[in-house]
């Protein structure tokens, strides 16, 4: 899995001067970090919001490096609206405070599911917002120029007429995202939906790995 600039065990770039939160720069990672590592072909899991909104129209964007994508528990229909919690990192002066929230990420992640998070893990999502500003305004950067609608627009179009293999694979539980939302998205473009097993929420490979 990897953890994008700002995030988990990366760098917290300075945003507009070490990094710019903007879509080429955040769809380039996922290439540079393929090369780096000498990977040409992999299998695309994307999960969550925006990233994988981002990771999944640069898996569609560049077909000869995806065998197959696999989507858990993330917006599909371009209708699909932000989470009022994300929305928040777009709007004047509040954006400001949210960012330096360091267990914003935690509750959040909490609230779309039916389980309490491991201590460790919590601990893991909090640390960069306490060690250093620059994570939280990273976030705001990058939601500053995120189209949303845009952008779920964009995917839909793609992976319509995608010959790459998809499927969604969906927590039943999520408190964010509907099932039949996914299940409709699923019908339209002709891409298998399987619902997992056990209590998943929004975060799916945490809340319940072994389905």
């Amino acid at each position: 899995a990897l953890d994008m600039p700002g995030c988990g065990y990366s760098s917290w770039p300075q945003p507009g001067f070490d990094f710019q939160w903007d879509p080429a720069s955040v769809k380039g990672v996922y290439s540079k970090f393929l090369d780096a590592i000498g990977v040409g072909e992999v299998s695309l899991m994307t999960q969550g919001f925006i990233y994988s909104q981002y990771a999944l129209q640069w898996g569609l964007e560049n077909p000869d490096r995806v065998r197959r994508v696999v989507g858990l528990n993330m917006p599909l229909l371009p209708e699909t609206a932000l989470p009022f919690p994300l929305q928040q990192y777009q709007l004047p002066i509040v954006s400001s405070f949210v960012a330096q929230d360091a267990m914003r990420a935690e509750r959040f992640l909490e609230g779309g599911s039916a389980y309490a998070m491991d201590v460790a893990d919590a601990d893991r999502f909090r640390e960069p917002f306490l060690e250093s500003m620059m994570p939280g305004l990273g976030v705001v950067d990058l939601m500053k120029n995120t189209d949303f609608p845009a952008l779920l627009q964009r995917n839909y179009e793609l992976l319509y007429g995608s010959e790459v293999p998809a499927m969604v694979a969906w927590g039943r539980q999520d408190k964010y995202l509907s099932d039949a939302d996914a299940e409709s998205f699923c019908q339209a473009t002709g891409t298998e939906f399987v619902p997992l097993a056990g209590e998943a929420g929004v975060l799916a490979q945490m809340d319940y790995a072994e389905s």
